[in-house]
């Protein structure tokens, strides 16, 4: 019989700060509720939004998918 194996992978994005072209973010990855990795993120942005609209993409989920892919995780279509 097949073993299932479940994991919990949290992110806790903190600290967004967003200039005209450019933005960053802390965050801080828990697996099964044990804290593993605290980094900083930080990248350009050229997509045409305003620092409000693109704060508001990250909060929406964006800032979580980068840090996932920071770590190896997942990989951004």
């Amino acid at each position: 019989m097949k073993k299932t194996i479940k994991t919990t992978i949290e992110v806790e994005i903190d600290n967004i700060k967003v200039s005209k072209d450019y933005f960053s973010f802390e965050y801080t990855i828990s697996i099964n509720g044990i804290k593993r990795d605290k980094k900083e993120y930080s990248n350009d942005y050229e997509n045409g939004d305003t620092p409000s609209q693109w704060r508001k993409t990250l909060e929406d989920g964006y800032a979580v998918e980068c840090a996932l892919e920071n770590l190896g995780y997942i990989e951004l279509k």
